[in-house]
């Protein structure tokens, strides 16, 4: 055996043995690309969940805001236009973030109240 031979030889492993790093390393990396993803993912769902957890919590503070002030105006028989804007609002964001039910109810109760302004520019009746 001469020298070029085993020189040849040499090479030749270096090559399959460069070839195995290689691989290894492509492996690697993929492994921590995809624990990478599956990371963000639970993440993703855990904002998700508490998205909806303060979803839930909004709706109900204005579920419950709507219910006593439309309890109050229609106690009271008549509604401001300032306060049937305020109203407005409150259940705008309440129908938006998937309030209905009771609440819509009471709204459109009030929506019917007749509107009085106390500087004499009365939109209802007095």
């Amino acid at each position: 055996m001469n020298f070029q031979t085993i020189s040849d030889w040499l090479n030749i492993f270096a090559k399959i043995g460069g070839l195995g790093l290689l691989y290894g390393i492509a492996r690697a990396v993929d492994n921590r690309y995809k624990t990478h993803q599956a990371q963000q993912r639970d993440m993703i769902d855990g904002l998700h969940e508490t998205d909806m957890t303060l979803k839930a919590g909004i709706v109900g503070l204005l579920h419950h805001d709507i219910y006593q002030l439309c309890n109050h105006y229609l106690a009271a028989g008549y509604i401001s236009t300032d306060d049937l804007d305020d109203l407005n609002y409150l259940f705008r964001s309440y129908k938006a973030l998937g309030g209905n039910g009771t609440g819509e109810a009471l709204y459109n109760r009030v929506l019917e109240l007749p509107i009085k302004n106390f500087g004499g520019n009365d939109k209802g009746e007095d």
